[in-house]
């Protein structure tokens, strides 16, 4: 009897645990349940708020004209038909110059008297037929426009013992307002051709300053004998003349010296 009691007992524990096991499986096999994901809040954008301000520094730039240059432009060169008179302070390029005061000298002296026909120049691909020519012979410069002498310029070329200047055919080159050479200043300069002696310029006569004054040399020489260093002198008005007219460019041909009655 107390045999049937214990496997009556045994027989519900059994029982008991395999209900339990029952019911513990299908928890245990089930897959995990997915976690819940929070929902994605989208927060708006507010729209910009354009200010005036805003507008304006938005709106295009109105283009510009160009300004006006405040140079006034180059007076026009006269036609060949014409006859240049001596060019008027006004009429001068705004080339930059030494600061002292011009002192004025007398007039350009009278040229030597020719001695046979002026030489044939070469002109220029331009219509206007320029062209200049330096006589050592006669110390003479003279500018061709239309294919006619238009100003023969008295001139002193260099000293023939000391400082030649050689016979040369080119362009007249770039220009200087003023240079300084053996002590002295020139104006007006415009650049030939160097060789081994140095350069070679057409220009106004040297001077000194003085007391705020230049004081030109040699003017007495000027269409009389050759007294430069290797360059060509004229006098100061005539440079101012020269640079107005505008030589750049301009085919120049240089006559040897055959002279040699200088003294």
């Amino acid at each position: 009897m107390a045999g049937c009691r214990i496997w009556g007992v045994g027989a519900v524990v059994v029982a008991v645990v395999l209900v339990a096991n029952a019911c513990a499986w299908p928890q245990l096999a089930a897959p995990p349940t997915p976690a819940a994901q929070s929902p994605v809040v989208v927060t708006p954008i507010a729209p910009p708020i354009v200010t005036p301000n805003a507008l304006v520094m938005l709106s295009p730039t109105p283009s510009r004209s160009p300004a006006a240059p405040e140079h006034s432009p180059t007076p026009p060169l006269p036609s060949p038909s014409s006859t240049l008179p001596p060019p008027s302070p006004t009429s001068l390029p705004s080339f930059a110059r030494p600061t002292e005061t011009r002192h004025t000298p007398g007039p350009s002296p009278t040229p030597i008297s020719t001695r046979g026909p002026l030489p044939t120049p070469t002109f220029g691909p331009d219509a206007r037929g320029r062209a200049i020519v330096i006589d050592q012979d006669r110390q003479t410069l003279t500018v061709y426009e239309g294919g006619r002498p238009l100003r023969v310029i008295p001139c002193s070329t260099g000293q023939p013992d000391r400082y030649p200047t050689p016979p040369w055919t080119g362009v007249v080159g770039y220009y200087r307002p003023w240079f300084e050479s053996f002590g002295t200043r020139a104006d007006d300069a415009w650049w030939l051709f160097r060789d081994w002696d140095g350069n070679y310029y057409i220009h106004s006569l040297p001077y000194t300053v003085e007391n705020g004054q230049k004081v030109y040399q040699d003017r007495e020489f000027l269409g009389q004998r050759p007294v430069s260093h290797g360059c060509i002198r004229i006098s100061p008005e005539d440079a101012e003349w020269l640079t107005w007219w505008n030589p750049l460019g301009v085919p120049i041909t240089i006559t040897p010296m055959t002279r040699t009655d200088w003294g």
